[in-house]
């Protein structure tokens, strides 16, 4: 990996977004946009290096009122409102797209531009209004991918009126050339047990239209706390684990084989903000001085679901470059390529990922949780969908193999 920090990314190797793997193939294109909803970008006082070069500041926006995580009635376009001052938004952002730079990490996608809808306050809590308002924008302005690190549990009675809401977004958002990518959360539920379930869903993840990723761990094991289920994952990302990685190296686990290799073990390394770090989490942490400015930025190890997504955004919008069509013939509402056929690229490049052999998975040392069963078989199943999701795979792979154009 090309960055100063890229020797730490077992995750972008493992989806083989390398220097020899998709970065010699497909960067990706100015011209395709993938927005971020979630707490924001790291702007202020010093926009964040593996950030801020790809990102569009006159088109972010923020959805949300940061201190009470209450929709906002009119987006606020003013940096200091979608300023990120929890850190999960830049760490997203940069997953997707942060600039080969030497400084720092590489994003999946370093050449795409990025956009932060803030739609989740300081404290990562926000209103699925106001997740609904930034697929709207992001429809209205014919972005490409948007990117859902987020989710909660409603009940199809009770809430029926932010289903409806969200449903309508997501649709007017697909028919306007967005892809929606959304985590399907981290309580390792089978999202499709109707008898423990029954009148209850996951949203975003479980809206239709929206790829449902679910996260793996280091050895493209399901990830311990990733939610799951038949019909409810269409493809995994890495996610990172540290609880199921018996055998890393330095794990401190039985099987280790000698010194780490990555200082985070089992999590992932993305941006991050001061202020986050200097909050509540996490204690794990990187710190990255440009000499030439004497501006330092951080660094942080995370896992979730959260992590799964914005790589597969990433490869979604790895496949939007690729093969995508950017003669618009003066016509700016032009898409570029059909959601549908992205998705369909997505899975068929990803790679199939068989369910453990005793058909169970088990959370590893120190996980109590009850065994959960796989169901399925490599082409798809409940823990995997249709596979890892795979960049160099997905920018080499001949479009006319895949189905739909609407």
């Amino acid at each position: 990996m090309p960055d100063n920090l890229g020797r730490e990314q077992w995750d972008k190797m493992r989806m083989n977004a390398t220097l020899t793997g998709s970065y010699a193939v497909q960067q990706g294109k100015k011209q395709v946009v993938a927005a971020v909803l979630d707490t924001g970008a790291e702007v202020l006082p010093t926009p964040h290096v593996d950030i801020a070069p790809n990102l569009d500041f006159a088109r972010s926006r923020s959805f949300v009122d940061s201190s009470t995580g209450r929709a906002l009635s009119v987006a606020d376009p003013n940096p200091a409102s979608w300023d990120d001052r929890n850190g999960h938004g830049s760490w997203c952002l940069s997953a997707v797209g942060a600039p080969i730079n030497v400084l720092g990490i590489s994003g999946v996608a370093p050449n795409v531009t990025l956009v932060a809808l803030k739609v989740l306050g300081d404290t990562g809590r926000g209103s699925f209004l106001g997740v609904a308002n930034a697929l709207v924008y992001s429809g209205l302005n014919k972005f490409d991918v948007a990117s859902m690190s987020l989710g909660g549990y409603l009940n199809h009675s009770d809430f029926n009126a932010f289903f409806v809401i969200l449903n309508r977004a997501t649709q007017f958002a697909r028919e306007n050339g967005v892809l929606p990518v959304a985590a399907l959360a981290n309580n390792n539920f089978d999202l499709s047990d109707g008898q423990f379930f029954r009148d209850f869903f996951e949203a975003p993840g479980e809206i239709a239209g929206t790829v449902g990723v679910s996260a793996t761990g280091y050895f493209n094991q399901k990830a311990f706390y990733s939610n799951y289920g038949v019909g409810m994952t269409d493809v995994s990302a890495p996610g990172g684990s540290t609880r199921n990685n018996s055998g890393v190296p330095g794990s401190g686990l039985v099987g280790d084989t000698g010194p780490a290799p990555y200082r985070g073990i089992g999590r992932l390394l993305g941006a991050y903000t001061q202020e986050g770090l200097g909050g509540r989490f996490p204690p794990l942490n990187e710190e990255e001085c440009d000499e030439a400015t004497g501006n330092c930025y951080y660094y942080a190890w995370l896992q979730g679901t959260s992590m799964a997504t914005p790589h597969v955004a990433g490869v979604a919008a790895l496949i939007i470059s690729q093969y995508g069509d950017f003669e618009s013939g003066g016509n700016p509402n032009k898409i570029h390529l059909a959601p549908t056929q992205v998705e369909s690229i997505l899975q068929i490049t990803a790679n199939n990922q068989p369910c453990p052999e005793d058909g169970t998975f088990t959370g590893g040392p120190g996980f109590t949780s009850a065994d959960t069963d796989c169901e399925g078989n490599t082409g798809y199943n409940s823990f995997f969908g249709k596979g890892i999701v795979d960049a160099v795979k997905a920018v080499t792979f001949n479009p006319q193999q895949s189905g739909g154009n609407g």
